[in-house]
């Protein structure tokens, strides 16, 4: 600890270089951070997907619905505990930028299927059942839009018109949940898949998928096999698959996003860390006279070269903090920067312990340059270093 105003002392000998550097490794581990937050947002429902959950939707396509009358003979397949029918809105809220997702569900089955994931008041829930035109939303959403329990609000979708042979839908706000785990989707709006399928103007008596729960986790391809058989031959063959295979197949169709995210990340990482390594380098380089002085005086090789290490490692650490403290605060004040279409979305702290990681590696290999002509420096060349 007591070489530690020598270690800051030598890295603010050059201002100038010091600042450049830490705006290098800050714009670095910020996009570092960053791009890793938006990157959870689109696989992060993989990870919170039920162990013993399935998905069930029409085999052509998952933009093809099925009967509902289909929810009745799913719950007659040996090994399945509950079926919950679900179908996607589409709405915005006054304006088309203002997206999130919304789902027609079965309310009871939909919670008895996620007991314990989200934090709702019981008066609340009980509220939701019992009406008709009542909508369960997450306390995000709530927040970004203002809404409280009571709101009767209205939601405007591009797909579904209702018998009044218009867009425009409305909803009674009866409850605002909350989830413990930041991975979990209840960021969004749930309403009577009842109301739904009463009050639109075409498509009755249809669902988008059905969520199912089996009996016992290990069964899920036995189970899924037996769905499928049934409605083979129909007029609506299924395909079920256990819920988390499901997740990431439907983000694969966006594209390999974890490929995608790396590959930005890693030409602009690996740019502005080739950049300020360079700068961290010569810098280091150019205290090989000071580096000379200690050697002459006393101070070991090894000693010195480790203050270097150190001087390195800190420095990187700095820059790095600034860095993944920027994204953090970026995540927590502006949220999703897709306005909706990323409602699970934060930043893990794995993700800073591992930028933190990364920067302390970065440090330590930067500073092993001059470190091995440090090492190799005899007191000769040290003297002819001074001059």
């Amino acid at each position: 600890m007591k070489f530690l105003p020598l270690i800051f002392a030598d890295i603010l000998t050059k201002k100038v270089r010091f600042i450049f550097i830490l705006a290098a490794l800050s714009i670095a581990f910020f996009l570092f951070a960053y791009l890793s937050a938006i990157k959870q947002g689109f696989i992060g429902g993989v990870d919170a997907s039920g162990v013993d959950r399935m998905i069930v939707v029409n085999k052509v396509s998952t933009f093809n619905t099925m009967p509902i009358s289909y929810k009745h003979k799913i719950l007659n397949v040996p090994g399945v505990l509950r079926v919950s029918e679900a179908s996607w809105f589409g709405g915005y809220y006054q304006d088309r930028k203002n997206t999130f997702p919304q789902y027609a569900v079965h309310p009871e089955d939909y919670l008895a299927m996620r007991e314990g994931e989200f934090e709702i008041d019981e008066e609340q829930v009980q509220a939701w059942i019992k009406d008709r035109e009542g909508a369960l939303i997450g306390d995000t959403i709530a927040e970004r839009f203002g809404w409280e329990v009571g709101d009767r609000i209205t939601l405007t979708t591009t797909i579904w018109e209702n018998k009044q042979w218009n867009n425009d839908w409305e909803f009674n706000i009866c409850g605002i949940a909350t989830t413990k785990n930041k991975n979990v989707n209840m960021q969004g709006m749930l309403f009577h898949h009842k109301y739904f399928d009463e009050a639109r103007a075409w498509g009755n008596d249809q669902v988008g998928w059905f969520t199912i729960q089996s009996k016992d986790a290990k069964q899920l391809d036995t189970i899924s096999n037996r769905i499928d058989d049934f409605f083979e031959n129909s007029d609506n063959e299924t395909k079920t698959s256990p819920e988390k295979s499901f997740t990431r197949g439907f983000i694969n169709q966006i594209g390999d996003i974890e490929a995608i995210f790396l590959s930005i990340l890693g030409v602009v990482f690996i740019t502005l860390l080739a950049v300020t390594g360079s700068a961290m380098t010569q810098g280091i380089k150019e205290h090989m006279s000071d580096i000379a002085v200690m050697s002459v005086i006393g101070f070991s090789p090894r000693f010195i070269a480790t203050i270097t290490i150190i001087e390195s490692v800190v420095v990187a650490l700095i820059g790095s903090s600034i860095g993944i403290m920027l994204a953090w605060l970026a995540c927590s004040m502006f949220g999703d920067p897709t306005n909706g279409l990323l409602p699970i979305f934060h930043m893990p702290d794995l993700v800073a312990w591992k930028g933190l990681g990364l920067a302390g590696l970065f440090g330590f290999v930067i500073g092993l340059i001059p470190v091995i002509l440090i090492l190799r420096m005899d007191k000769v060349q040290a003297l002819r270093a001074i001059n």
